[in-house]
């Protein structure tokens, strides 16, 4: 699927959201998550889609509309102050309505116990819904410098595996009162994503260089830790892609 044919799908995604569960679009919202002028788009198609369909609900709709559509009485005069009033509070919506909507996206409630096996799990969650990253870039040294300005998110490693390919963007996810970082990583059309956080009092938390694999439902993870920062990169692809992906053979370069 090309970015015109995700657009012509998207254009009849509802804003509600209940749309998210049905194949019919999941191709074209992989597609947008990836794709940052495609994900660009769709976040503004979804603001002008909610905002049209809630000032159109706020419209009286006059008992007799139909037999004066029937009759042919609308004065273009009475229609062209409607459409100009109109036309003007949805844009006011459109304009007030950026934040909640990015807000909306985001906001995310753990569904588990502060653990490092239910952490994996809720980020597989919030990975598996439509997001929008708060900031976008190809550069990793932009991103980590983001992180670092906009959140005083710093001291951290980005494995030179994942470096030396372009970056997608990155988001601030709070978990458990829990800061996590996101960064995402474009690598052979796929989505690679990594996760970092501070140190966390789980019995389960990793605590060796040593990355571990793990197979957390759809998601093959390698988690490791490091100067006070634990790590875990996750994917949809298999052990073998993702080994490969983090250059396994010569751990030690990250």
């Amino acid at each position: 699927m090309d970015k015109e044919e995700a657009k012509y799908l998207l254009q009849s995604y509802r804003p509600s959201g209940r749309d998210a569960e049905d194949p019919h679009f999941a191709e074209a919202l992989s597609l947008a998550r990836i794709d940052p002028e495609l994900q660009s788009w769709f976040f503004r198609q979804q603001e002008g889609s909610k905002a049209l369909s809630e000032k159109f609900q706020e419209i009286p709709v006059p008992k007799d509309l139909k037999a004066r559509i029937l009759m042919g009485k609308l004065e273009h005069q009475v229609q062209h102050r409607w459409a100009f009033k109109h036309t003007l509070a949805i844009a006011v919506a459109v304009l007030l309505l950026l934040t909640p909507i990015a807000f909306y996206l985001n906001r995310f409630e753990p569904a588990g116990p502060k653990t490092y096996a239910a952490l994996k799990l809720d980020m597989g969650n919030y990975l598996s819904r439509f997001f929008v990253l708060e900031m976008q870039s190809e550069d990793p040294d932009e991103i980590r410098e983001y992180l670092k300005s906009k959140h005083g998110f710093a001291n951290f490693k980005i494995p030179a595996a994942l470096a030396k390919h372009p970056g997608i963007g990155c988001q601030m996810i709070d978990w458990h009162d829990q800061e996590v970082a996101l960064i995402c990583f474009d690598i052979e059309q796929e989505v690679v994503h990594l996760f970092i956080l501070g140190p966390m009092d789980a019995e389960d938390a990793p605590t060796s260089v040593i990355p571990k694999f793990e197979q957390v439902d759809r998601w093959a993870t390698f988690t490791w830790s490091e100067a006070e920062r634990s790590y875990f990169v996750s994917t949809l692809g298999d052990r073998s892609y993702l080994k490969r992906v983090m250059d396994m053979e010569s751990y030690g370069s990250f």
